[in-house]
């Protein structure tokens, strides 16, 4: 331990020496070596850029004694060996041009003069394509090609052309053209005085290297890539890391770059002596920090030695030693609280048998204590499973921590310890039903309140589904925080059934009801009916006799009319006798009322006046076949106790606002209600019976006129409605019924809008048309042949059936009737698209309990068409079906 103390402190005398120090060197290293690269690369820039300068000018100055030469007064019109002798002078003087040449304005070399050889005249040539020539003629200005080199000497040439003016109308007269020799370019860079390891040296836009103080770099034909950033630190020509600096020399359209490089190792070489000379100083100071720190440590480890020597005969059990230092500093202080440690272990120690003894006394108690709590569980636990309701419970993560027997049981389970740690997902139920567990669940944790009587099925494990009731409520803990869930559910299936077959008995009651109100409207209906043949009948001879075809025509209309209103009243009939309930929808019920008192108007005695005052046109939420009934039973109690002695049946219909606590209606819900009043005149209701008409079986009429479950069925509809249902009646006076139907403001379902007039020809599809009334096929059959489909009838399933399987890929259409003998329509439509699923199918019925809308688009059909049948509700249907397939 010593020697960690040691090492530690040493370690910390040292970084508090070398750190510092190290973070100072770093910095200065840092800036010193950024400064010296920058100096490097602005020097490197500044010897690019004086080059660049002196090699322009150098150019420069040779086009410029071609353009004077070209301007002379009287060159262009001296004769051809006075301009030889121009152009030889102009050779001669320092050698600066390797040859000369004058071209005419054609391109045509009219005088050709070299530095060292003699041009023949024979060998001149045309130069009209020569850039040379087409470059100062086309643009006016002076021409500089590129840098190419002689292949006799391998010298480095610059061809510059200048036009020739005329000096007296300023026109282009021809070109001279001078073939520039450059290597006192190559003497330039290497007589140019630069710093130690530094090269200075030529590229032209393609790269290659033209100019090198060592013309055998130039002369090998190196190349060289220039860097996009034409000043920084790159590979430099030799493949090594330099400093480098570019300056571009611009010749009119011809680029060179002066490039200027130094060898990084040199330009840096500063800034990494001042590096050295940092870490030396580190170095030194690391080891004085070391010498001074063995110093310190020694003062400080020697006392801290006898405090140890004094620990090990603590911890060998002589709690009598002590620690004796004579020191006012913290080592001091250490060793005084060491000694009065050392007292206070001495005292513990001697106490701790005592404590010892009082631990073993209370496990001894604490045994006893979970013992009795075993016991208490297992009381419990029979407690729970003696009871019959099924029992659980769960953690907050609904995860089961345990059950009774009759839960278990339920589950498959033989032991109730099985069901720690399963979830509603690890069990018998569907995904879904664990699903809504689940829900269940979290609305218990987070509403920290009980969630009763929750209806749900339950699976069993031989896959008996039951119906249990279940309640669930948080478990608290003595802080109130929620920490688990007790469940608790009793079979209700046997209950279930009780209830569902209530329901079926109660609507098999509004049926009988409904059908008794059918046979109390029976003759107004049958007068009706024979109203309405006796118009189809006359109309109908009128027609046969007419010669006229427009009164025949006008007659035939009369004949349509009647049949149309005798389909609407058999569409009454069979929505009031329906014997399913239909949903609830947006129902504007003025209109059920006037059509119910139409239908009434025929059955009732003409002693009994009828009044109405529909005052109101809101909608409710209902079912229109149960709203009819109620109507029609209120109505028709009403006329049977004014049978004998006439008198007035009135029905309003207004709209009120029923406001918070507004005495007379304590059982509906502030808001806008319809009030539906029917009244009459009659004996009235006895004050001893009023409060039993409402009971079921409960009647007044003699036996045989009655069922007593017309009161009762329209109560239970209008409670069913949210609605309230009251009475008023006077001895002798009358009766009055008052229904309340909240208002809705939901808008029905819009109605697709059906063209006026449509074009529903075909194009000679093929339609299997099946029905057993001979009258309607025939008539089918030519709607649909003088519009354009070819049609086969049959007046039977069988047949039908028989004639598909002989033929079926020959239809494109199927429509047939449900109600038919030896097979129906819809077991047809399965056998037909058993065999072709694509093949579209049209069923149609004038009644069927079989069969309804939903039932036969669910088996695959594509349209449902209710008897009769207009000519464009079956062509569009016709049309619709192909056009789907």
């Amino acid at each position: 331990m010593l020697k960690s103390i040691r090492t530690r402190l040493t370690l910390a005398f040292v970084s508090l020496a070398i750190v510092p120090l190290l973070v100072v060197g770093v910095v200065l290293s840092v800036k010193n070596y950024a400064a010296l690269q920058q100096q490097a690369l602005q020097e490197q820039q500044s010897h690019a850029q004086r080059i660049s300068t002196t090699v322009e000018a150098f150019v420069r100055e040779l086009e410029r004694e071609l353009v004077l030469l070209s301007k002379i007064y009287g060159f262009s019109r001296a004769g051809g060996e006075e301009q030889k002798w121009i152009l030889d002078e102009l050779l001669s003087y320092e050698n600066r041009f390797e040859e000369l040449i004058l071209i005419e304005v054609d391109g045509t070399e009219l005088i050709h003069r070299h530095r060292t050889r003699i041009i023949p005249e024979d060998s001149l040539t045309s130069r009209l394509n020569d850039p040379a020539f087409s470059g100062p003629t086309s643009t006016g200005r002076s021409y500089f090609g590129p840098v190419h080199f002689d292949p006799a000497n391998g010298e480095p040439l610059m061809t510059i052309a200048v036009p020739v003016e005329s000096p007296m109308t300023g026109m282009i007269e021809g070109v001279l053209v001078g073939e520039a020799r450059l290597k006192k370019v190559w003497e330039l860079l290497a007589s140019l005085p630069v710093p130690s390891g530094e090269t200075v040296f030529i590229v032209d836009s393609a790269g290659e290297v033209v100019g090198h103080p060592n013309p055998s770099v130039v002369l090998r034909g190196t190349h060289f890539t220039l860097p996009d950033n034409h000043l920084g630190i790159t590979t430099g020509l030799g493949g090594e890391e330099v400093v480098l600096a570019a300056e571009r020399i611009e010749l009119n359209e011809q680029f060179l770059y002066v490039v200027a490089q130094r060898p990084v190792s040199e330009v840096l070489a500063l800034a990494r002596s001042i590096v050295g000379i940092t870490l030396l100083l580190v170095l030194l100071a690391l080891v004085a920090a070391v010498i001074l720190s063995i110093l310190a440590i020694g003062n400080i480890i020697s006392p801290l030695r006898s405090l140890a020597a004094v620990a090990r005969e603590i911890r060998q059990g002589d709690l009598s030693r002590r620690v004796e230092l004579d020191r006012d500093d913290e080592v001091g202080e250490l060793a005084l609280a060491f000694n009065a440690m050392t007292d206070r272990l001495q005292v513990s120690m001697e106490g701790m048998a005592k404590e010892i003894e009082e631990r073993e006394r209370e496990i001894e108690v604490r045994k006893r204590a979970e013992e009795a709590l075993r016991e208490n569980r297992a009381m419990l636990q029979q407690i729970l499973d003696t009871l019959p309701q099924s029992i659980f419970w769960k953690d907050l993560e609904s995860v089961y921590q345990g059950c009774n027997l009759v839960c278990a049981s339920d589950l498959g389970l033989h032991d109730p310890e099985l069901i720690k740690g399963k979830t509603d997902f690890d069990l018998l139920w569907l995904r879904e039903e664990a699903e809504a567990y689940r829900a269940d669940d979290r609305e218990v944790i987070s509403g920290k309140k009980a969630k009763r009587h929750i209806i749900e099925p339950l699976q069993q494990t031989d896959g008996t589904r039951l119906w249990v009731d279940t309640t669930k409520v948080p478990l608290l803990d003595g802080q109130g925080n929620v920490y688990g869930i007790l469940g608790v559910y009793e079979d209700i299936t046997e209950r279930k059934k009780n209830e569902e077959e209530r329901e079926k008995l109660e609507r098999q009651v509004r049926q009988s009801q409904k059908m008794e109100a059918i046979g109390t409207l029976a003759g107004g209906i049958a007068h009706d009916f024979n109203n309405i043949l006796s118009i189809i009948l006359g109309y109908n001879e009128l027609a046969m006799l007419d010669i006229d075809p427009a009164k025949r025509l006008q007659n035939l209309e009369e004949v349509r009319k009647g049949a149309e209103r005798a389909r609407d009243l058999v569409r009454q009939i069979l929505a009031f006798s329906r014997k399913t309930d239909q949903e609830r929808q947006p129902l504007q019920i003025s209109l059920i009322i006037k059509e119910t008192l139409k239908m009434l108007r025929s059955s009732i005695p003409t002693t009994i006046e009828i009044r109405q005052n529909i005052a109101s046109n809101s909608r409710v939420m209902a079912d229109s076949t149960q709203i009819h009934q109620v109507i029609m039973n209120l109505c028709t109690n009403a006329y049977q106790v004014m049978r004998e002695t006439g008198g007035t049946l009135a029905v309003s219909l207004t709209e009120i606002d029923i406001g918070e606590g507004e005495y007379g209606y304590a059982d509906l819900h502030p808001g806008r209600y319809l009030r539906l009043e029917v009244s009459d005149t009659g004996c009235g209701i006895d004050p001893a019976i009023r409060d039993k008409i409402f009971e079921p079986y409960f009647t007044t009429k003699p036996q045989g006129e009655g069922t007593g479950m017309g009161l009762a069925v329209v109560h239970g509809i209008v409670k069913s409605h949210k609605g309230y249902l009251s009475v008023y009646s006077e001895p002798g006076k009358g009766t009055s019924f008052h229904v309340y139907l909240p208002v809705t403001e939901t808008e029905p379902a819009s109605e697709p809008e059906t063209p006026v007039s449509e074009v529903l020809i075909g194009n000679g599809e093929r339609i299997l048309f099946v029905d057993d009334e001979e009258q309607i096929t025939r008539i089918a059959q030519s709607m649909l042949k003088n519009n354009g489909y070819q049609v086969t009838a049959c007046s039977s399933g069988v047949q039908a059936l028989e004639e598909f399987r002989r033929h079926p890929d020959q239809f494109d259409l199927v429509i047939t009737d449900m109600t038919m003998p030896h097979m129906t329509g819809i077991d047809l439509a399965r056998q037909i698209l058993a065999v072709n699923p694509a093949l579209p199918v049209i069923l149609c019925t004038g009644q069927s309990e079989l069969v309804n809308r939903e039932i036969a688009l669910d088996m695959g059909c594509c349209a449902y068409l209710n008897k009769p049948i207009l000519k464009q509700t079956l062509l569009r249907a016709v049309q619709k079906a192909l056009v789907g397939k």
